[in-house]
């Protein structure tokens, strides 16, 4: 394939984009972890978390959540445990 001057800064222009648009794939790739959640919801909480999310707002509804998950864990021993271990 013959190209002119202007088409061959072009082509290089194009690799260079596709390089650098390339190497941000392959540095967020390297960056990033496997979502494991630590909590299975059962299918009635998820419904009633939605109909929430829909009624009041995710920021109110995740707010009252951390809060009581927060309240509810401090009910068990965990500074205990790790000065066991």
């Amino acid at each position: 394939m013959k190209i002119n001057g202007n088409e061959n800064k072009e082509l290089s222009k194009a690799i260079d984009q596709i390089t650098e648009g390339l190497d941000t794939v392959i540095e967020l790739y390297n960056e990033s972890e496997l979502d494991e959640p630590i909590l299975s919801w059962s299918e009635e909480n998820i419904s009633k978390i939605k109909r929430a999310n829909e009624h009041y707002g995710i920021e109110v509804v995740q707010t009252k959540i951390n809060k009581i998950v927060s309240e509810m864990l401090d009910w068990l021993p965990l500074e205990e445990e790790d000065e066991e271990h």
